[in-house]
């Protein structure tokens, strides 16, 4: 267990550094979300574009909801139901892609199961769970 351990690879460089490219809005929440990676153990440098790309998506996701909650929102008389199809598509879109990077990262509980590998009980092999 303890050479499966030490051949484990960890992180070459855990330092958290929002990319220049990212705007403003988002460095603090890629900071949050590099902090808990790191807390997890998963974190690296390699992570940034991947991160930066998440957080901006997130931003995409947020702004069609509230498109989108805007136009379901006016009174029946108001509303387009053309253009709630298309803020619904739009949302579902960048849901759609937030999640892809998410999962590039192990944000997702599925891919978070993926990177966690049970620990072997005492007197097992190394490929014994």
């Amino acid at each position: 267990a303890a050479a499966r351990e030490a051949a484990e690879l960890k992180p070459a460089d855990d330092t958290i550094e929002p990319p220049p490219y990212l705007r403003a809005p988002h460095r603090q929440r890629f900071v949050e979300y590099a902090e808990q990676l790191r807390a997890l153990g998963i974190w690296d440098v390699s992570n940034a574009n991947t991160l930066a790309r998440y957080t901006a998506l997130e931003a995409a996701w947020r702004h069609q909801y509230r498109v989108y909650f805007e136009e379901v929102s006016k009174t029946k008389k108001n509303r387009d139901p053309k253009r709630i199809e298309s803020a619904q598509r739009a949302m579902n879109r960048a849901a759609e892609a937030a999640e892809k990077v998410a999962a590039k990262l192990g944000m997702t509980i599925t891919d978070r199961y993926r990177l966690s590998i049970p620990k072997p009980k005492d007197g097992a092999s190394p490929n014994d769970y």
